[in-house]
């Protein structure tokens, strides 16, 4: 089947979609993009979504409002509360940790969460990790990265930098990250650990705050590459990352990345070797950083096929791979 532009809306999770998201929603719909709930309830970038079942009856009520469409593609699950009673099929972007979050709530956000999966058709997955989480058919697409200025950096092997460039929250391991540099720089004391992110997601713990009292430097959300420039260690140890452009980004820098299994991205790092798979055990991660550092001539060899893969995951390859999975997905499920 062919998809009908003019009869797709697009539905995002916060005032404006992902970049990456953006840009499938953009190559299937001529329509602008809404948001799941009034963009006026989104000060601040988060706004009224601190109070959540506040959130989901307003974004009911809201979508009574919502144009009708034949296919509704919405950004993230807690978004399907705008579509829960329009007419047309419904694809959801899985690519959140409403999944992981799930095995942690209450009873009764896991029956409502029950009543919005019903809604939906299918899924585009961001990994294989996510896939596997899926309630309903789901094909993957890969995510991209564009910033092709990370493949001018040249990583330098002599410094004992730890980069990492992601959000900093429980669910990123940032705990186990802090504890990781705080053991390597027993070994390595002039190693820094070079943090930028954003800093929400946890309301219990001032996780940039932690990442600065061991003397690592968490400056926030801003532009990563000058952050990869100063390392030559990369480490996600995620214990829920639905795909992670930023291990993408290291791979472009010419970084080795060691990254979790919990990753989506660790199915393309696995393409480049195996071994740069880490546990979430401190200890055992600052063994495999030693292992990374011990063989120069291996690091470059690595850092050359890590840029390689990364030049796989253009913009262009990934659009064109999600238009094609979303009219076999729509064809599945008519």
């Amino acid at each position: 089947m062919n998809i009908d532009k003019n009869n797709v809306q697009c539905i995002s999770f916060f005032r404006k979609a992902h970049p990456v998201h953006e840009a499938w929603m953009k190559s299937v719909s001529s329509r602008k993009i809404l948001s799941f709930i009034p963009d006026k309830l989104l000060f601040g970038g988060v706004g009224i979504k601190k109070i959540p079942i506040l959130t989901q009856l307003i974004s009911i009520i809201y979508g009574i409002f919502t144009p009708s469409a034949k296919i509704y593609l919405v950004e993230a699950p807690a978004t399907i509360s705008c579509v829960l009673f329009k007419r047309g099929k419904v694809i959801c972007i899985n690519s959140d940790p409403f999944f992981y979050n799930l095995k942690h709530s209450s009873i009764f956000i896991r029956a409502y969460a029950k009543i919005l999966l019903k809604r939906v058709d299918g899924f585009i997955s961001t990994s294989e990790v996510m896939k596997r989480l899926a309630t309903k058919k789901s094909e993957v697409v890969y995510p991209f990265m564009e910033n092709n200025e990370l493949f001018k950096i040249h990583p330098n092997f002599n410094n004992e930098n730890i980069g990492n460039v992601s959000g900093i929250r429980y669910t990123k391991g940032t705990d186990i990250l802090i504890d990781v540099f705080k053991e390597y720089r027993k070994k390595h004391p002039d190693a820094q650990l070079y943090a930028p992110g954003w800093g929400g997601g946890d309301s219990k713990t001032d996780w940039i705050k932690k990442i600065k009292e061991v003397g690592g430097i968490a400056p926030g959300f801003v532009p990563s590459p000058p952050y990869y420039k100063k390392c030559s260690i990369y480490i996600n140890p995620a214990r829920h990352e639905p795909f992670g452009v930023n291990i993408l980004e290291a791979m472009a820098a010419g970084i080795p990345p060691l990254v979790s299994e919990y990753c989506g991205a660790s199915e393309i790092v696995k393409k480049v070797d195996k071994r740069l798979i880490i546990s979430l055990n401190p200890s055992e991660i600052v063994k495999k950083i030693e292992w990374l550092k011990e063989n120069k001539k291996r690091y470059y060899e690595l850092s050359r096929k890590c840029r390689m893969e990364a030049k796989k995951y253009t913009k262009e390859n990934s659009i064109k791979d999600f238009k094609f999975k979303l009219i076999k997905l729509m064809d599945e499920i008519r």
